[in-house]
């Protein structure tokens, strides 16, 4: 129920103008700028926690508008909930005082005052103002599950547990040689997939936000698992290849690429012919494949919330462009879990929560073309 209602109060709010919207993200620079020179100053003698976790927090402060100003043009207030939740974990492992997110906020709020129109501010402090009168709130409030609607064999739990002790130590070998008892079989290569790699991956990522590993472990981590999946998928037994073709790429400044990667691997399992462009792709070069290769599906992949702008970009470039017309857009990650609807907002035919779903979807939309 506080979640509910805290997403029906945001709502209440009057969103900004476009007009707005773009002034705030044209202005960018000056606003970090200001932010960030004010709270290294300001928090280095009044957090202890500061000086160790400064880099990583300057480092956010650069995704800030970007996120905030994909919020304001979606209305993406479940994203924005999630990620003030995520942050308050985040806060707790780096033993920073509560205070410490509506400081910043209050940070932003003079920041805007002094570059924006007063037009413009009028508009976007009153949410800034919201989050920094309700995060108490935010941070106790019970989320919705955002990892995808997997259901877990409970009969691999003991496997998934060691799997995860094995990555989280560094362990590559004793990983290798886990995922070798396992797998022996295409759908056993699947099901590690889906049943033991993405739900350990996810807990990868909730150790990182309570501090219980580095971010260079994470990396480690990604790393291992990256190498694994290679090793197995070029041993597998190929199926009879069908007549469809996909390309699977990240959105541009996106890095993360794992999950694009599965979803490559399951549908050239499901014969399909696939040119998987893997991280950060420019859109120039995804729309020559398009017209080289010709696919029936694009699938994008989007982990960070702030990159969806540049996938919005890219899907109307792409069907802009590009003299190859018969295809469909698929999309999924991290970035459309935050906020369920927001794939049709940015112009994508389906969207999946895992690999799974994704080969499914792919056969569906195929069909219409």
């Amino acid at each position: 129920m506080g979640y509910e209602s805290l997403i029906l109060e945001m709502k209440r709010l009057t969103p900004p103008s476009r007009e707005s919207i773009y002034e705030y993200m044209e202005n960018a620079d000056l606003l970090i700028g200001i932010v960030n020179d004010a709270q290294s100053k300001i928090f280095a003698n009044q957090h202890p926690g500061w000086k160790r976790t400064s880099t990583a927090m300057l480092d956010g402060q650069a995704m800030h508008v970007k996120f905030m100003g994909s919020v304001f043009r979606f209305e993406a207030y479940e994203a924005l909930l999630k990620l003030l939740h995520w942050l308050n974990k985040v806060i707790i492992s780096n033993h920073l005082p509560p205070s410490f997110i509506p400081e910043a906020n209050q940070l932003w709020i003079n920041a805007m005052k002094q570059i924006l129109s007063p037009e413009t501010s009028a508009s976007i402090i009153p949410y800034y103002q919201w989050m920094e009168k309700n995060f108490s709130r935010i941070a106790s409030a019970a989320l919705p599950n955002d990892v995808p609607g997997i259901i877990l064999d409970p009969a691999l739990e003991r496997i998934r547990e060691d799997f995860l002790v094995f990555l989280t130590i560094g362990d590559f070998s004793k990983c290798l040689s886990l995922a070798s008892e396992f797998i022996n079989s295409i759908p056993r290569l699947m099901d590690f997939y889906l049943q033991i790699i993405q739900p350990c991956m996810y807990e990868i990522g909730h150790l990182w936000e309570e501090g219980e590993i580095s971010a260079a472990q994470e990396h480690l981590v990604s790393s291992m698992v990256t190498r694994i999946i290679s090793y197995f998928y070029i041993k597998a037994d190929m199926t009879t290849q069908v007549a469809n073709k996909a390309i699977i790429a990240t959105a541009p400044y996106e890095f993360h690429e794992l999950g694009a990667r599965m979803v490559a691997d399951f549908l050239e399992l499901h014969g399909w012919k696939v040119g998987f462009l893997g991280a950060n792709t420019p859109i120039d070069c995804i729309i020559d494949m398009v017209n080289e290769f010709e696919p029936d599906i694009l699938g994008i992949s989007v982990t960070m919330f702030s990159n969806l702008d540049y996938a919005e970009e890219l899907i109307r470039l792409v069907r802009k462009e590009c003299r190859h017309k018969r295809f469909k857009i698929i999309v999924g990650g991290y970035a459309f879990q935050m906020e369920g609807t927001i794939w049709r907002a940015i112009g994508a035919d389906g969207c999946s929560n895992n690999a799974r779903e994704a080969v499914t979807l792919a056969r569906s939309l195929v069909r219409d073309l």
